[in-house]
């Protein structure tokens, strides 16, 4: 690619060059300093790539709708707001970038806050009291880190199965170890 070429080029043609100096042995950092310059005819007000932003972070899927939110200048976005988990921080990115005429994204999503294990534990066994079709009692749960371990003995598959919704009902859950045990009885 000659510097014109690259100087006219999408962002992703840009992201992709910086992909392919890092693949160049030897290379370890990239100090991406190229700058998109687009025609005037190409050229798009703030005021227009801001209502395509909000019409493609309202069609993204993996994000609560109204969590995040843009504000965009010169071309560069601006994304703001708490969401639960990394891969939708990383999803509004993705759909923002893709938006004709954005030039840059700046991702300012925040992760919302993490309760405790031992809050997670109290939330799920209050959960499993509230649930009609499990017996608490029967039901034995430990947290440690992320990881929710639910033990015990229950009737059905079914109320095995609602004990495990449960637990992966809790913000703080990245693993259900499930070793709940039907009797029938």
């Amino acid at each position: 690619m000659t510097t014109a070429e690259i100087l006219n080029a999408p962002d992703r043609e840009l992201q992709q060059a910086e992909k392919a100096a890092l693949r160049v042995e030897g290379v370890r950092t990239v100090a991406n300093e190229i700058m998109v310059r687009g025609t005037v005819e190409a050229a798009a007000s703030d005021e227009e790539i801001a209502r395509h932003i909000n019409a493609v972070l309202s069609w993204t899927t993996t994000l609560p709708h109204g969590a995040v939110t843009a504000t965009v200048h010169d071309g560069t976005v601006v994304l703001t707001g708490t969401v639960d988990w990394q891969y939708q921080r990383d999803a509004a990115r993705k759909a923002v970038q893709g938006v004709q005429f954005v030039r840059l994204v700046d991702n300012r999503i925040e992760l919302a806050r993490r309760i405790s294990a031992h809050d997670a534990g109290v939330r799920i066994r209050n959960a499993l009291r509230r649930d009609a079709l499990v017996d608490a009692d029967s039901i034995t749960v430990s947290v440690s880190d992320t990881t929710v371990r639910l033990t015990g003995r229950v009737r059905s598959s079914e109320e095995r199965r609602e004990a495990e919704r449960a637990a992966w009902n809790s913000p703080h859950v990245a693993d259900v170890d499930n070793r709940i045990v039907v009797e029938p009885r």
